[in-house]
């Protein structure tokens, strides 16, 4: 594990020196999605490009479990037809939709945040 540590930093520090004509965000998607304990200090650490495609990655993973959650509630509704377990399903379904644009937009935010940190 220390290895990866060891990697991450190093490659962070080419990067910064011109040294890898890798993109950042290419970087990024080497590294492993953020925890939410890892989440939580990236949110209030984050300065670098890196940095925030990782919590980028993290939203973007939440975005998709979100879509993959709404769909099976969709067909689940289906299923039931009427009463209440469709309509359990049915307010599920826009409950996940909605967590998927809010994670979509966090996505899109760190992305920006991203392009920024790289400018300076």
């Amino acid at each position: 594990m220390k290895s990866k540590s060891f990697i991450s930093t190093a490659l962070m520090i080419a990067t910064l020196f011109g040294v890898s004509s890798t993109p950042l965000y290419t970087l990024a998607q080497n590294q492993d999605v953020p925890t939410k304990n890892e989440l939580a200090t990236l949110l209030r650490t984050a300065k670098t490009p890196l940095e925030h495609h990782r919590i980028a990655m993290y939203y973007k993973q939440e975005a998709s479990q979100a879509r993959r959650d709404a769909d099976a509630h969709r067909a689940w509704a289906n299923i039931y037809g009427k009463g209440q377990g469709a309509a359990h399903c049915t307010n599920l379904v826009k409950v996940y939709e909605q967590a998927t644009k809010d994670d979509d937009a966090l996505a899109t935010m760190h992305e920006n945040m991203a392009t920024e940190a790289a400018k300076k």
